[in-house]
């Protein structure tokens, strides 16, 4: 028997539809066939595969395809597998890790100078491998092939020999500015370092684009131990409930992040968090007595004679600084010069 392709017999949405209703004599609703058809992804043998193994088990729909029957993965096994030299399979086990796959990464995972020659061959064989140019060739598994794949990689390789190809594909994406693929393979091989990093160097960037969600589920995934310790990690935390709108939940990320900036002699970390906390008592304007304190501490700063405050926290302090004393101490004594500061700063705002 020879080998079913993607492409030769791929249904369109209504034919599969059609089959999977057919194949299941109506005994499921519209949405658990949308649920079949969508893992099978226009894989005729597929269709009928899923529909004859679920049949009336209605509750069984809503796993695909994370839960694939075995049934599937024995026919992958006889009619796909079964007819591929050793040197085929472990190029496909090991390049399953990922779900678009271009040449340079598959060399990157494999070792192999001819990567971009061996997926441009399954693509032809109808391996149940896609090709689409964006704008380079990229190619993709089909879903349930992939999975198929990446269960014979654990029966295969070692849990190190799995970690380091998700950490080569999370390297390989980081350096190409994929960071949303680099940040789910380091969580899956568990390298919490390496998503510590790359959450430090992007984080900010990523909150200036609207997507704290991502970074805070970035940030749900470290172990406290490492959040616990690293200033940049506790701030990004903050920033995070700020900008989900909790200006309280996010002051002790901003105090930690304060007390660790201080412990590191990190004098912009110090500033750009001495300035959150300050503007999370602003945005309230619940009990600002708590901003005395903070007077006090930027006082202390300035009074040591470090220099001009750097150009990226400048302008942040001297609105905060001057906004808490109006609130606190319109008596202080540098209150004047403050204001001064800002109403300069307010003209160059305007002007540009």
């Amino acid at each position: 028997m020879g080998v079913l392709g993607r492409d030769g017999l791929r249904l369109s949405d209504e034919e599969a539809r059609g089959i999977a209703g057919l194949q299941t004599g109506g005994a499921l609703t519209e949405v658990e066939i949308r649920r079949i058809c969508d893992s099978a992804d226009g894989w005729a043998a597929g269709v009928i595969l899923l529909s004859e193994i679920i049949g009336g088990q209605a509750s069984f729909v809503p796993c695909l395809p994370a839960e694939v029957p075995e049934e599937v993965f024995d026919y992958f096994a006889a009619e796909v597998f079964a007819g591929l030299d050793e040197t085929r399979r472990d190029f496909l086990r090991r390049t399953a890790f990922v779900k678009d796959i271009t040449p340079h990464l598959a060399e990157r995972l494999t070792g192999r100078n001819d990567a971009g020659s061996m997926l441009a061959r399954l693509h032809a064989g109808n391996y149940f491998t896609q090709r689409y140019q964006q704008p380079d060739a990229v190619y993709c598994y089909h879903p349930l092939f992939r999975e198929f794949l990446l269960k014979k990689a654990g029966e295969t390789y070692s849990l190190a020999e799995i970690v380091g190809l998700r950490r080569k594909a999370a390297r390989f994406f980081e350096d190409r500015g994929n960071i949303e693929e680099a940040a789910g393979l380091y969580i899956d091989s568990g390298d919490w370092r390496a998503l510590s990093s790359l959450t430090e160097a992007r984080g900010r960037e990523m909150l200036a684009q609207g997507r704290d969600r991502s970074l805070k589920e970035w940030l749900s995934f470290l172990p406290e131990d490492i959040v616990s310790t690293r200033p940049w990690l506790q701030f990004l935390g903050g920033a995070c409930c700020m900008a989900s709108g909790y200006p309280a939940a996010s002051r002790p990320f901003f105090e930690r992040a304060y007390v660790l900036f201080v412990q590191q002699e990190d004098r912009r970390g110090v500033l750009l968090s001495w300035t959150f906390v300050v503007e999370t008592y602003l945005h309230e304007m619940g009990d600002t007595r708590p901003l005395d304190r903070w007077i006090k501490v930027m006082d202390d700063i300035v009074s040591c004679g470090s220099g001009p405050l750097p150009v990226e926290v400048d302008d942040p302090v001297v609105v905060r600084m001057f906004a808490a004393l109006a609130v606190r101490q319109s008596w202080h004594p540098h209150f004047s010069q403050w204001k001064e500061k800002e109403i300069g700063r307010a003209s160059c705002r305007e002007r540009v």
